[in-house]
């Protein structure tokens, strides 16, 4: 019976201390797990708190091609700017002609870089032609805040830089259009062209006309006109003019 007795208090001194191992051993790892949460917190916030060169540069960057899709996409869902396709084959129309970067305010970006105060807002450029209006005209907007765009605002034209609805720069519809006039002005000179030059706008092969436009497009306020070069479309085709030059008021 004592024998007994002595292995019992032996195995429950040995339980005993075991328990005693593995209950320290658990709270070691709770201590060090919690000090490795401590630690991943403090490093989180340190690095959100610093600022690297690459993210002061970041104000400056160009728009990617996800923003410009967004910004392109919210203005095209704007009705009250009546916004069409600029595919479209006319110039009676509103359509976005440019999306770029807004530059933000000089006193905004100072503050960001030598203040660290909050970085200033991503904001996006776009040109937009009214040509679908009594009065047609170009017009700037604000779009932002990138990249998730939710308003558009005009901007005020620098004095002395107003935007003309003549001074506005020709859009791929544009040429094309200006392609169709030319086709059709040259019609009667078809089989002249084919006689002197074996090239011309009517061939269905590869030897046909193309023309170069030539800026400026007036010497005065309100003029559009632009004088078209005839040339063979040929390798180098603008060292191959055909000695034929239009002046087209559009």
């Amino acid at each position: 019976m004592d024998q007994w007795s002595a292995a019992s208090l032996t195995s429950l001194c040995t339980w005993q201390i075991l328990s005693l191992r593995a209950m320290r051993l658990a709270q070691m790892s709770l201590a060090f797990g919690w000090a490795a949460v401590i630690l991943l917190l403090q490093t989180a916030d340190t690095a959100s708190a610093v600022t690297t060169p690459h993210d002061k540069a970041r104000i400056f960057a160009d728009l990617s091609p996800q923003e410009i899709k967004a910004v392109h996409s919210f203005l095209m869902s704007r009705k009250e700017l009546g916004l069409e396709s600029s595919k479209n084959l006319t110039l009676a129309k509103n359509s976005v002609f440019l999306i770029e970067m807004l530059l933000p305010k000089k006193k905004n970006v100072l503050k960001f870089l030598d203040e660290g105060r909050k970085s200033p807002v991503r904001e996006a450029r776009a040109i937009i032609f009214f040509g679908a209006q009594d009065h047609p005209n170009v017009t700037e907007f604000a779009v932002g805040p990138l990249p998730r765009p939710c308003y558009v605002q005009a901007l005020s034209p620098r004095p002395g830089h107003h935007l003309s609805w003549s001074s506005r720069p020709i859009s791929t519809a544009e040429y094309d259009l200006l392609y169709h006039m030319l086709n059709r002005a040259i019609t009667p000179l078809h089989q002249f062209f084919l006689d002197t030059t074996g090239f011309s706008f009517l061939g269905c092969d590869d030897r046909f006309l193309t023309f170069t436009d030539v800026a400026p497009r007036g010497v005065e306020s309100g003029q559009r006109r632009s004088w078209l070069i005839v040339q063979r479309y040929v390798e180098g085709y603008f060292l191959h003019p055909t000695g034929l030059e239009i002046l087209v008021d559009h």
